[in-house]
């Protein structure tokens, strides 16, 4: 599974989304740092959410209500990662993402 950089997000329920144009996949970080995919989201919704007035209203209005989603527990490993952290990439192969977190802080965003 290959996740795409997340985007921070102003939200008080959501940390960060991204988006896999290849796979038309929406991923979305909530606070509760589960992570979350939904299929079948294009470029255009992915646009229209990053340009709602409300992040987490457009999710459960739009995105929860027409397409399907998997819960990627906070506990799963991601092969090789691309982390984005002060306009440097890391690489992390096989690493679970509360270790991600201690080692590299805000390393979705």
């Amino acid at each position: 599974m290959s996740i795409p950089k997340l985007e921070k997000v102003e939200s008080s329920n959501i940390e960060a989304v991204g988006h896999d144009s290849n796979s038309n996949s929406l991923y979305v970080l909530f606070k509760s740092k589960k992570l979350y995919s939904y299929y079948d989201v294009n470029q255009l919704t992915y646009n229209n959410l990053l340009n709602a007035t409300s992040i987490g209203k457009f999710i459960n209005r739009v995105i929860k209500k027409n397409h399907s989603s998997t819960l990627i527990d906070d506990c799963f490993e991601i092969n090789v990662a691309q982390v984005n952290t002060k306009d440097k990439i890391r690489f992390i192969d096989l690493i679970s993402l509360s270790q991600i977190e201690s080692l590299i802080p805000d390393c979705w965003f």
